[in-house]
């Protein structure tokens, strides 16, 4: 792992291991879970839909041919002279499991912090919540070159395993790295990591995904239609003011990995050219968002990332609709 500076961890240039272990001291305040359909018979933390026998009593009721005679309450059967049996709550669980870009594209912000900062940091929260609601937690990380995968696991080596991946991905980040990476790998990286969770990920399963989303193309889009079918999938695209508006004055060095150019603020076609390719992306996100009725919103570099998933804690929790 590259030596990084404490000014450009300030900076909102790279993450540090310290940083993100930090978030766990304020991690129970974001709740993001909610009553849920679970698709899977398992024990765990989470009430289910379903009646059964379990770990929280839930009611009594009358005696129904069928019912576990194990079950029968002989005090209230005693009290009203005929049979009544025990409801108990199921209590189920639910692995989280977060998806952390770090590739090229991420490497960029104009204010605030960059795009792969905003994304660690964001990982790093809600991996610590889910642990404080007693969760497994487990994540897959990639960049341009590397793809990482930890087994949700209960316990803090499992999240220290995983910030420690982030990090070091993260740390990896710069100009000249991603200039270096393959064009095949860039473009093949994130439809990889989709795949990956299609592969390991268990049914039952609350997946975050933290992207920019600008390498997502038809291959992915099935892996994530795949993965919303039987869990719980919440978009997360990372987003920066400049890639929505570029500024009106001076030339912008602009570049792909592989070649620099300059874009002038002022000329209204690079300005409509920018406004359509954001726009293309979000309306793809939102078109899954639709299509499978899952959750996608939008994080804003220059704005406060713990404010920011608080308030879509709260929307999700609300079943309000994505944004």
């Amino acid at each position: 792992m590259r030596v990084i500076s404490d000014k450009l961890i300030n900076a909102g240039v790279y993450v540090s291991v310290e940083s993100l272990v930090k978030l766990s001291s304020t991690a129970r305040r974001l709740s993001y879970f909610r009553a849920r359909v679970v698709k899977q018979q398992q024990a765990g933390s989470h009430h289910s839909r379903f009646k059964g026998r379990g770990m929280e009593f839930a009611e009594v009721r009358p005696y129904q041919a069928g019912d576990d005679v194990r079950s029968i309450d002989w005090r209230v059967t005693a009290r009203k002279q005929s049979t009544h049996t025990k409801l108990f709550q199921e209590e189920r669980e639910r692995p989280v499991v977060v998806i952390c870009d770090q590739s090229a594209s991420m490497f960029f912000g104009s204010r605030g912090c960059l795009k792969s900062v905003l994304a660690a940091r964001c990982s790093a929260l809600l991996s610590w919540s889910a642990y404080a609601h007693n969760d497994r937690v487990g994540g897959i990380i990639f960049n341009d070159q590397q793809l990482l995968t930890i087994k949700p696991g209960r316990n803090r080596k499992s999240i220290l395993q995983y910030i420690n991946h982030v990090v070091a991905l993260n740390n990896e980040l710069s100009a000249e790295t991603s200039a270096s990476a393959p064009q095949l790998n860039r473009n093949q990286q994130f439809t990889l990591a989709l795949k990956e969770a299609c592969q390991v990920i268990k049914p039952g399963t609350l997946i975050f995904v933290i992207s920019d989303y600008h390498k997502l193309d038809a291959t992915g889009e099935r892996h994530l239609n795949t993965l919303a079918k039987h869990n719980e999938l919440v978009l997360l695209r990372c987003t920066d003011p400049l890639e929505k508006n570029l500024p009106t004055g001076g030339a912008l060095p602009v570049s792909d990995g592989d070649h620099t150019f300059y874009v002038r603020g002022q000329d209204e076609g690079a300005r409509k050219v920018l406004s359509n390719w954001d726009e293309a992306i979000t309306n793809r996100v939102e078109q899954l968002s639709r299509n499978r009725n899952v959750n996608a919103w939008e994080l804003n570099t220059n704005l406060d990332f713990e404010r920011q998933l608080a308030e879509i804690s709260r929307q999700v929790s609300l079943g309000a609709s994505s944004r």
